[in-house]
């Protein structure tokens, strides 16, 4: 079936864009590697810069969004995978699950608390209470690699109360989602 001629085009801008983004990344990246430093603010600040509400706006498309964000979470799970064998993943987890469960404590439950305290419901604590628990496992990660502290103790720590967090994440969001659609828990 042949697309029409617009469409075709979207798709070739959307490789265009994403090519142009990965450039601007990779010089940031061997900038911020010849000053020994980690590259993860600079993406950050450049996320700001460039995003919505930022200083120079520029319009990334839909397409362009859903598919690098369906690759940066391919990206990180593999990431991860090469990083650290399923064994040690798992003997990381069962040695660290009460700094787990601390994570939960000291992040989560503040946040439902703090949903409650400003009138925002069920919905707003369950919402803030995922938001204040669940850390980012790809900047995490990221800063780990770039201090070279893959093998140290405090990385294999910090990696399983990730991993469980990312864990955590399947029944949490059906949960919201089913809370958010007005259905029962087991329903979603």
């Amino acid at each position: 079936m042949l697309l029409p001629v617009s469409a075709a085009l979207g798709n070739e801008f959307a490789l265009l864009e994403i090519g142009a983004i990965f450039l601007l990344l990779g010089v940031i990246a061997f900038g911020a590697a010849r000053l020994q430093i980690s590259a993860v603010p600079f993406f950050l600040l450049i996320g700001l810069f460039f995003g919505t509400g930022g200083i120079v706006e520029i319009n990334i498309s839909g397409e362009y969004l859903d598919t690098t964000a369906a690759i940066g979470a391919l990206l990180l799970l593999l990431l991860l995978g090469l990083e650290y064998s399923a064994r040690e993943l798992a003997t990381s987890i069962k040695t660290h699950y009460r700094a787990g469960a601390l994570d939960f404590v000291f992040n989560a439950l503040p946040g439902a608390v703090l949903g409650f305290i400003l009138g925002w419901g069920l919905l707003g604590a369950v919402g803030l209470a995922g938001i204040t628990y669940v850390s980012s496992s790809g900047i995490a990660s990221q800063l780990i690699r770039d201090a070279g502290a893959q093998r140290s103790e405090v990385a294999k720590r910090t990696v399983s109360i990730l991993v469980v967090e990312d864990l955590a994440l399947a029944p949490y969001l059906p949960v919201v989602t089913a809370i958010a659609s007005g259905i029962s828990v087991f329903q979603g």
